[in-house]
Formats: structure tokens, sequence, C-alpha cells
């Protein structure tokens, strides 16, 4: 006779994200690239710029950060 043990609570989904706990406090992030120019040409901080503002759009208590 095998024991069955469920790998999960029946009803939750993993997949399905859980609610943000809202911060204590503002959250201060810096966010730095480093760069260094090539040929004589520097370039913009597309990716750290790019991360800040998905993080101010979709994540929630997006008031919370402070950049």
């Amino acid at each position: 006779m095998a024991i069955m043990i469920p790998l999960k609570i029946i009803g939750e989904n993993p997949y399905e994200p859980r609610p943000a706990k809202k911060p204590n406090r503002k959250i201060r992030i810096g966010l730095v690239q480093l760069n260094s120019s090539f040929s004589d040409q520097c370039y913009l901080p597309l990716s750290v710029g790019t991360l800040q503002a998905y993080a101010q759009k979709h994540l929630a208590y997006a008031d919370d950060l402070e950049f």
C-alpha cells in the first residue's frame, strides 16, 4: 500500500502571484550602470532606465519606492 503525500495545498495555484505586503517605510533604490566610452561615444543608461520605468508602472506600492 502506497501513501500519497500532496505536493501543494488544494486550491492554491502556485503560478498565481501572491499579494505584496506594503512596506513599513520608503524603499530607496540606487540604479547604477557603468559606462565607458567606446570610439569616443558614450551611451545612455537604457537598461537601468527601463528597469525603473517598469517598476514604477507595474509593481505594487510603487509610490513607496524612491529612486
